[in-house]
């Protein structure tokens, strides 16, 4: 390429005409169509031409003669057939130059605006020619079908950016906005970037809709999906995010239904008859599926206190279509406005369901106390049980302070022995009050902060984790493998017992070691138990209604689950399990939030949980024990364990956004 020739090459996806001015080395000067001084490499041209320019004209005749050329090669190109011409050539497997391509196509010895005109229309179609500069090799019929593919593909795509585009900016204001066009799948595609944003599949389609509309994506869309009538304003988008079932199929409905035809009459003969105790539940006011129950008796001079646990898989026999529904769901999920049960509530507040007066049968859980109301020794056997009462928590507690319910007193009594022996072997005792957040049909939100600590709270928590330890202890005497539960101790113990204040809980809570699951039975030291395993809510929990199972194959009632088996339900929960639960930690959240958004410029009471980091404070607004980030300001010396005041600034629940100051 010497000064004067003609050249071409590609910028900005347009091919343009130049002519050599000086070539230095690897580099030329040229003066392109649009006489435009340019220097690039060698490498960027794509068509050298024998054709030349005197460089002694002018620089505006040097440019039209280009743009002459120019378009002489584009009116050519359009003639060129590429796909006739990639007929005649696929099967060759070599590569072609220009001046062949040129002479099959034009005829011998074919002009420069010719040759031209070919390598222009080779860059404009695509689909049957791989070229690297004046070279091209012939796709194979099998490739150049899945360009065109492709290319439908990215047409499609344009489409969709285009028109969605143009509808989201046209629409994004409208107080009654226009459904999107049929045929653009705009509503998944920007409500599946809404709710994973960078883990969307659509997420590089989304952002170009945002992008060619001028929009920020976020609440915007939010709020147009609502005014669609898509969502609701309270939208619960976490479900949807974490693709968690909510309905029960016409499937398991159908299943749910051949259920109760089924005969549901108890075989006692492998069962103890417990019919005739008097067996009560303690749950809240709401509860409607019931998986415990506790009795207490005195027999033959012998105290035993029994925890007595639905069987489940009474019902929900291995590997039906009720039985995957209910490993696919893996919980039951809680929520101040909603409660989504694992199984269907036909099931879990019915046939499975200890209700007072019906009789039902059961893992039961039987301990021999001692004088001092210690566990002396223990048996677990399938039972059938009739409740006789059905008590809640506030009504436990009067019972119990009163004295009037001898059972009750005498397993309270039991209860505190029971914790005495955990806090001896150094279980971690944290007991921050709960945050109760109730909503109703009306969206009316009712908060309530619940201690922990009550006499009912304290008797209904030991005895539940006294008969977990104690199935964990009975699978690993059996060699029955199960999903047991472990945790390591922290690093560091803020107290022992129950001697922590609310800050010291706090701090404790925050160290912590994750609990692990393994089929392998390890000590649990928030607990203070060599073993551990979660058997006694079947109905709400997979893994409990797994590891009942394992309980029942003692007795003949299941074939266990192998190690193998288990180590596969675990791995599919894990992911499920992580999700419900930041799902209803969310979900709570949100509820909160949107109480205090009609609460902006309310003082609340708050305590400082830890030192000033990056200018903020670790809160907790004591009325809700929620946590937040309080300012620090000029002058500002708080410590851990302060009480304060702070206002309400700044609330948005759908952003979850909190701001407080110091009052």
């Amino acid at each position: 390429m010497n000064e004067g020739h003609i050249v071409e090459y590609i910028d900005d996806q347009k091919v343009l005409s130049a002519v050599v001015l000086e070539t230095k080395k690897n580099r030329l000067r040229i003066l392109n169509e649009n006489n435009r001084e340019v220097n690039i490499s060698e490498k960027r041209i794509s068509l050298g031409s024998e054709k030349k320019i005197s460089l002694k004209q002018s620089r505006e005749t040097i440019s039209k003669t280009l743009k002459d050329f120019s378009t002489l090669s584009e009116e050519n190109a359009k003639e060129v057939d590429i796909e006739s011409l990639w007929e005649i050539l696929n099967s060759e497997s070599d590569w072609v130059d220009i001046d062949t391509a040129a002479e099959l196509w034009f005829g011998d010895a074919p002009e420069p605006f010719q040759k031209s005109a070919l390598m222009r229309a080779m860059f404009y179609d695509r689909l049957y020619f791989k070229f690297n500069h004046s070279q091209y090799l012939p796709f194979t019929p099998d490739q150049v079908e899945q360009l065109k593919i492709q290319k439908q593909e990215e047409e499609r795509k344009k489409n969709i950016i285009k028109k969605g585009s143009l509808w989201l900016k046209e629409n994004i204001g409208k107080q009654t906005p226009e459904p999107p066009p049929d045929d653009l799948d705009l509503i998944k595609i920007l409500s599946s970037f809404y709710l994973l944003e960078n883990e969307s599949n659509y997420s590089d389609l989304a952002r170009e809709i945002f992008r060619e509309a001028g929009i920020e994506p976020g609440l915007k869309v939010f709020k147009l999906f609502v005014r669609l009538g898509i969502w609701d304003s309270d939208e619960n988008t976490d479900l949807l995010k974490y693709e968690l079932e909510k309905d029960f199929s016409n499937n398991i409905l159908e299943a749910v239904k051949n259920l109760e035809k089924e005969d549901n009459s108890i075989d006692f003969s492998k069962r103890r008859d417990f019919t005739g105790l008097k067996t009560f539940t303690i749950d809240g006011k709401n509860t409607k599926d019931f998986d415990d129950a506790l009795s207490f008796e005195e027999k033959e001079g012998k105290l035993i206190a029994g925890v007595h646990i639905t069987d489940v898989g009474f019902h929900i026999k291995k590997d039906t279509p009720l039985d995957r529904n209910a490993r696919l769901r893996g919980s039951s999920i809680y929520m101040p406005d909603e409660k989504i049960p694992m199984l269907h509530p036909k099931i879990s507040e019915n046939n499975a369901s200890l209700v007072k007066g019906e009789e039902r049968p059961a893992i039961s859980i039987l301990m021999e106390l001692e004088d001092d109301f210690s566990v002396k020794d223990y048996e677990i056997t399938p039972s059938v049980i009739k409740v006789s009462d059905q008590i809640t928590y506030d009504e436990a507690d009067e019972l119990i302070n009163s004295g009037t319910s001898k059972e009750l007193s005498k397993l309270y009594t039991s209860a505190k022995k029971l914790r005495e022996k955990r806090f001896s072997s150094h279980a971690v005792h944290i007991s921050i009050p709960d945050t109760d957040v109730y909503v109703d049909e009306n969206k009316n939100i009712e908060i309530k902060v619940l201690e922990r600590e009550t006499p009912a709270w304290l008797l209904v928590s030991e005895f539940m984790i006294m008969a977990n330890h104690l199935m964990a202890e009975f699978l690993k005497s059996n060699s029955i493998p199960a999903i047991f539960r472990g945790q390591a101790k922290p690093e560091t113990r803020h107290y022992e017992g129950d001697k922590g204040t609310l800050l010291m809980q706090f701090l404790q809570r925050k160290e912590m070691s994750r609990v692990i699951i393994s089929t392998t039975p390890e000590p649990h030291c928030g607990l203070g138990v060599n073993s551990y395993i979660t058997s006694t809510s079947p109905v709400r929990k997979y893994f409990d209604l797994v590891c009942q199972r394992q309980i029942k194959s003692a007795f003949g009632l299941e074939t266990p689950y192998t190690t193998e088996e288990l180590d596969e339900i675990t791995a599919r929960l894990d992911n499920t399990m992580s999700s419900i639960g930041r799902v209803q930690f969310q979900r709570k959240r949100y509820w909160i939030l949107k109480y205090l958004e009609e609460k902006r410029g309310q003082k609340e009471p708050a305590m400082v949980i830890s030192d000033k980091k990056f200018n903020n404070y670790s809160i907790v607004l004591l009325n809700y024990m929620m946590e937040s980030k309080l300012p620090a300001t000029s002058g500002m010396n708080l410590k851990p364990g302060d009480n304060i005041t702070v206002t309400i600034q700044n609330v948005n629940a759908r952003s979850d956004i909190l701001s407080v100051h110091l009052s």
